[in-house]
């Protein structure tokens, strides 16, 4: 920023764009698990995934034991899509969304429709004002979604967001279910 001042305004404290820089590779390598990332902050290791194309390995070196232990994997196909990845079970949840990340077509996407579905099926399960933890790698038809909504693309919308909804709603519930109670 020496030559351009006028952006070194814009910056947030160096823990806060430390935590923003973090949560960006966290969210890379979820996505990708078949690539290897090393994240190394002043000298100080800070991520190191495998790389061996196992969504579990990248979430384990990202989130740790506790978290890996009792997630459930979710592989399921219908006629609108394909899901696969990792729900938590009602041992762990958090007070906000940050542990939800969804992948529409192998890209980080924040989706009101899929959240809400996710929300809903963890209600009766776990605390009320708590959100499950999940990892969900969604492939869709791109016909079938619009990501102009927002200039970042973060955010899509489904031609069908009724059908979608219902789907992964009962989809997660039932997953839940069957093992709660086994």
């Amino acid at each position: 920023f020496f030559n351009t001042p006028v952006r070194a305004k814009f910056l947030k404290s160096t823990h806060a764009e430390t935590i923003n820089i973090s949560d960006l590779i966290n969210k890379l390598a979820i996505g990708n698990p078949h690539v290897q990332f090393k994240y190394v902050n002043n000298n100080k290791s800070m991520l190191t995934t495998p790389g061996d194309n196992k969504l579990l390995s990248v979430i384990r070196s990202i989130y740790g034991k506790e978290i890996c232990e009792n997630l459930i994997e979710i592989n399921h196909e219908c006629k609108y899509f394909k899901i696969s990845g990792y729900i938590g079970n009602n041992n762990i949840y958090r007070s906000n969304k940050n542990l939800q990340h969804i992948y529409i077509n192998k890209r980080f996407v924040k989706s009101k429709v899929i959240l809400d579905a996710i929300n809903e099926s963890y209600k009766s399960i776990i605390p009320i004002n708590k959100f499950g933890v999940c990892f969900l790698n969604i492939t869709i038809n791109p016909g079938e979604i619009d990501v102009n909504i927002h200039p970042t693309k973060l955010e899509v919308k489904f031609q069908d967001e009724k059908d979608v909804y219902i789907k992964i709603r009962d989809l997660i519930k039932n997953k839940l279910l069957n093992i709660s109670l086994i």
